[in-house]
C-alpha cells in the first residue's frame, strides 16, 4: 500500500513510477533573461577554430543553421564542418568531433554505427544533443540503446517499455548546476528553471528531455533537473551530452550563451 498526500489541483501523476509533481509555476516565474555572457579568451577561440567537426545529418547547411544553434556557432567561427553519414573509416579521418543532434537512428546503418564507435575508440570525440530521436528514442521511435554508439556515450540509455521517454510542456525543470567552475561550464549564466513551452506559433509542443538516462560511473554530472532527477549535461572521456531538444535550446539559451558553451565544451 502506498500512502500519498491529497493531490492539489492540477497535480500530475506519472503512473509508471508513481510520482506526484507539483503544478508548474507560470512560464515567467523563474525564467528571467540570462545575464550577458562574456566571450571566451582569444586563445580558447583560436583553439576552437582549429577544430574540425563531422555533423551526422542530411540537408543544406543554411537550413540546418535555422534549427540547430550548434551549426550556427561552428559556421560563424569558420570551423571546418562536414555534414553527412559516414560510409568508410577514411571519411572520418582528420575530424576531431562527431556530433549527433536529434538524428534518427533508423537512418544510420549498422556500418555507420560501427564506424562512429571505431572513430571514438581510436581517440575521436562524440557529442550528442537531445531530442525525440536522441538517446533511447521515444515510444515508437527507435533509439541508440544496444548499439555501438550507445556504448560510448557518458550515459546509460534505459528503455522504459510502453511509457513515454519524454516529458512535455506540463513539466517544469529546476536546474541544478553541479560544477559551475568546470571547464565546460565556467562563465555561463543559468536560470533557476523553465517550463517546456516555446512561443506562440509553434504548433507542436516541444519534447523536452529524455527521462530515462543516467550518468555512467566515472563520468562528470555537470547539470541535472532536480524535479525529475534527470541528467541534463554529462561529460565523459571524450564524450558529452546535452539533454534538451532543439527548440528549447534555441528559446531559452541566447546566442552568447551558446557561443561560450560550444567553444568551451568542444
Amino acid at each position: 500500500q502506498i500512502t500519498m498526500p491529497k493531490p492539489q489541483k492540477d497535480w500530475i501523476v506519472y503512473i509508471d513510477d508513481l510520482r506526484l509533481v507539483l503544478p508548474a509555476p507560470p512560464v515567467n516565474a523563474c525564467v528571467k533573461p540570462l545575464e550577458p555572457v562574456l566571450p571566451v579568451s582569444m586563445e580558447e577561440t583560436a583553439r576552437f577554430k582549429a577544430l574540425s567537426v563531422f555533423w551526422i545529418g542530411e540537408g543544406d547547411t543554411g537550413d540546418l543553421i535555422k534549427e540547430y544553434t550548434t551549426i550556427k556557432v561552428l559556421k560563424e567561427n569558420a570551423v571546418r564542418l562536414k555534414t553527412g553519414i559516414p560510409e568508410s573509416p577514411e571519411e572520418l579521418n582528420g575530424y576531431d568531433i562527431i556530433i549527433l543532434d536529434n538524428f534518427p537512428r533508423e537512418r544510420l546503418s549498422d556500418t555507420a554505427l560501427n564506424l562512429i564507435k571505431g572513430y571514438y575508440d581510436k581517440g575521436g570525440a562524440i557529442v550528442m544533443f537531445g531530442g525525440r530521436n536522441s538517446f533511447a528514442g521515444d515510444y515508437g521511435v527507435r533509439g541508440y540503446q544496444n548499439t555501438p554508439v550507445g556504448e560510448i556515450l557518458p550515459v546509460n540509455l534505459i528503455r522504459p517499455g510502453m511509457y513515454r521517454q519524454f516529458l512535455h510542456y506540463t513539466h517544469y525543470v529546476r536546474l541544478k548546476i553541479e560544477e559551475p567552475g568546470h571547464p565546460v561550464m565556467k562563465g555561463l549564466s543559468w536560470m533557476e528553471g523553465f517550463r517546456f513551452v516555446v512561443p506562440d506559433g509553434i504548433q507542436e509542443s516541444p519534447d523536452g528531455y529524455s527521462r530515462f538516462i543516467e550518468a555512467k560511473s566515472g563520468t562528470e554530472l555537470l547539470a541535472f533537473d532536480e524535479s525529475g532527477d534527470v541528467p541534463i549535461i554529462v561529460a565523459g572521456q571524450r564524450s558529452l551530452i546535452f539533454n534538451l531538444e532543439p527548440r528549447l535550446r534555441r528559446y531559452y539559451f541566447p546566442s552568447d550563451f551558446w557561443e561560450r558553451f560550444i567553444i568551451q565544451a568542444f
